[in-house]
């Protein structure tokens, strides 16, 4: 993104399209690097909503132009936890994964990079406070951006 937005300020135009995750083209549109993907949706399979599960998702709402396409309808988990140590019944809120019990039995996708678990630690630093952040990382979480990792790591018995 670094290198199409210097390119862009510079007024060179070499990409088309781009592909990335959602908090990247937001970037992008914020920076007036992006154009309206809407004109460039041109075959009948594509512009008919009805041919789309839910419909067609946009990841931003600016007036009548939409410049962020989400084709999936799936973000990458968040949160881990292995369901033969944790009762996922159990977790109803935010809150609950601060009880001690869980401790050493869940784990966070890395909110350092960009992707679901910038976002989720993101909403929860707006929602529920950097106190609550801070007690969440107490509970020995295992934080990586290596979902192989966290699923073997959370296998284990502890």
């Amino acid at each position: 993104m670094t290198r199409i937005l210097n390119e862009y300020t510079a007024g060179v135009r070499y990409f088309d399209v781009f592909v990335s995750g959602g908090a990247t083209p937001l970037s992008m549109v914020s920076a007036g690097a992006a154009d309206d993907f809407q004109p460039y949706m041109i075959l009948p399979e594509v512009t008919e909503l009805k041919n789309w599960w839910g419909g067609h998702i946009w990841e931003d709402n600016i007036s009548t132009k939409r410049y962020v396409y989400a084709f999936q309808c799936y973000t990458s988990e968040t949160l881990w936890f292995n369901a033969t140590q944790v009762e996922p019944r159990e977790i109803r809120s935010f809150d609950d994964l601060l009880n001690p019990k869980w401790k050493g039995r869940i784990a966070f996708l890395d909110p350092r990079n960009a992707g679901s678990g910038q976002n989720t630690w993101s909403f929860l630093w707006k929602v529920k406070g950097e106190e609550y952040l801070a007690k969440l990382v107490q509970q020995d979480l295992l934080i990586s951006q290596n979902q192989r990792q966290i699923a073997e790591a959370l296998t284990k018995e502890s």
